[in-house]
C-alpha cells in the first residue's frame, strides 16, 4: 500500500538519489554527459536542501512510501504563473514501480493542496 507523507529535510538523500538517477536516464543526449556523469547526487543535494529549507504555504510536496520504502516524490511551486497556477517542478517514481498508479495518487494529493491554495487555478507541469 502507497502511503503518502509532506515532504521534509531528512527526505534529501532519497531525493537526490531519485532525482540524479532520473535525470540520467532521461536527459542522456538533452543535457551534457560530463554534468550527469559527475556527481550529480551532490549537485542534487544541495538544491534540495536550498528548496526545503525554504518551504512555505506555497512551496511544498510528498513522498510516496511502500511500507518503509520511498518510493516516489512530487513538489510544487503553489500559485506559480497567473495564467496557468501551480508548477508541479517535480514528479519522480521508481522505474521498476511506474504503470501502479503511484504518481496519479501524488497528483491527486497535490491536486487537492493546490485547490485549497487557488481554487480557481490549474497546474502545470514541463516536460523536455
Amino acid at each position: 500500500m502507497i502511503e503518502l507523507h509532506e515532504i521534509r529535510q531528512s527526505d534529501v538523500p532519497f531525493i537526490a538519489r531519485m532525482h540524479a538517477d532520473s535525470w540520467r536516464s532521461v536527459y542522456r543526449g538533452i543535457l551534457q554527459d560530463e554534468f550527469l556523469d559527475g556527481d550529480l547526487i551532490a549537485n542534487r543535494e544541495a538544491l534540495w536542501h536550498k528548496r526545503l529549507a525554504e518551504l512555505s504555504d506555497l512551496t511544498f510536496g510528498f513522498i510516496a512510501r511502500q511500507g518503509d520504502e520511498p518510493v516516489g516524490f512530487v513538489f510544487v511551486y503553489g500559485k506559480h504563473h497567473e495564467e496557468w497556477g501551480s508548477l508541479i517542478e517535480n514528479l519522480h517514481v521508481q522505474p521498476n514501480l511506474k504503470g501502479q498508479g503511484i504518481g496519479r495518487r501524488m497528483l491527486a494529493a497535490i491536486g487537492e493542496r493546490c485547490n485549497v491554495l487557488a481554487p480557481d487555478a490549474g497546474m502545470y507541469l514541463h516536460v523536455y
